[in-house]
C-alpha cells in the first residue's frame, strides 16, 4: 500500500486517492496470485495510520483512512527502506542510538553505510539552509577524493540553485548532482567511497522530498485560509 501510494504521488493532502482504488491496479492488488480484499486494505491502512506512515480521511465504518496519503515517515520508508514497513518501524523503535553517526561537512546524523544498495535514514533539519550545507559537504568529499574533478564547482552550484526557500527541484538534484558525484567517484575512487557518498546523496534526496512536501502543504494551508 505504501508503494502504491508513492506511485500515485500521494505525498500531501492535495493527493488522497481512495484506498479501494488499489484493487484496480494489478501490480499492487494481488499477493501470490490472490487478490486483496476490502478488509485487507482497511487493516493495512489502519496499521500504517497507527505507525504514522499515512494520514487521511476517516469514516466511522472503517478502522483506517478511506482516502489517504503518505506522511514524511511514509516517504522515508519508501525511499530509504524500499517500502519495507516492518523494517522501517523496527528501526524507528530501536532509536537513533542503534546506528553509527556520520558527519558530512557541518551536518551530522545517524546513517547506515553498508554498500551500493544500503538502506539508511538521516535526521537533519529539512529546511533549505540545511540542504545547502549537505550539498556543500558532499561536494567537499568528492573534491577531496578526486582533486582533478574539474566540473565539481559547476555541479555544486547547480545543486545549490535547485534549493530555495520557496521549494526544491528534486529532479535537478538527482540528475545534476547525485549522478555527477557517483559517476565521478566510480571512475576514480574506491567502492567504499562510492557506497558512502551514495548513502549521503540518498539522504539528500529524501530530505529534499520532505522539503518539497512541506512547501506543498504550506501553500495548501494558505489556499485554505484565503
Amino acid at each position: 500500500m505504501v508503494d502504491w501510494l508513492y506511485s500515485r504521488d500521494a505525498l500531501s493532502p492535495l493527493a488522497q486517492p481512495a484506498r479501494d482504488e488499489m484493487l484496480n491496479d494489478p501490480h499492487w492488488s494481488v499477493w501470490f496470485a490472490q487478490p486483496f480484499s476490502i478488509a485487507d486494505l482497511d487493516a493495512a491502512a489502519a496499521w500504517l495510520h497507527r505507525h504514522g506512515l499515512v494520514k487521511g480521511i476517516m469514516v466511522d465504518e472503517c478502522e483506517g483512512p478511506v482516502r489517504l496519503y503518505l506522511t514524511d515517515s511514509g516517504v522515508a520508508c519508501v525511499e530509504g527502506f524500499g517500502s519495507d514497513t516492518g523494517r522501517y518501524v523496527e528501526t524507528q523503535q530501536r532509536g537513533p542510538g542503534s546506528r553509527p553517526a556520520v558527519q558530512i561537512g557541518t551536518n551530522s546524523g545517524q546513517v547506515q553505510v553498508a554498500g551500493d544498495h544500503a538502506h539508511q535514514v538521516q535526521n537533519i533539519g529539512t529546511d533549505a539552509e540545511q540542504l545547502r550545507l549537505l550539498i556543500t559537504g558532499i561536494a567537499e568529499i568528492v573534491r577531496s577524493l578526486v582533486p582533478d574533478a574539474s566540473d565539481a564547482h559547476e555541479a555544486e552550484q547547480a545543486a545549490l540553485a535547485a534549493v530555495s526557500e520557496r521549494g526544491v527541484d528534486r529532479t535537478a538534484l538527482q540528475q545534476r548532482f547525485r549522478d555527477w558525484a557517483l559517476s565521478t567517484l566510480r571512475a576514480s575512487s574506491t567502492s567504499a567511497a562510492v557506497a558512502a557518498v551514495s548513502s549521503a546523496t540518498t539522504t539528500l534526496l529524501i530530505e529534499a522530498g520532505h522539503l518539497a512536501s512541506d512547501f506543498v502543504r504550506e501553500n495548501w494551508d494558505l489556499a485554505l485560509i484565503s
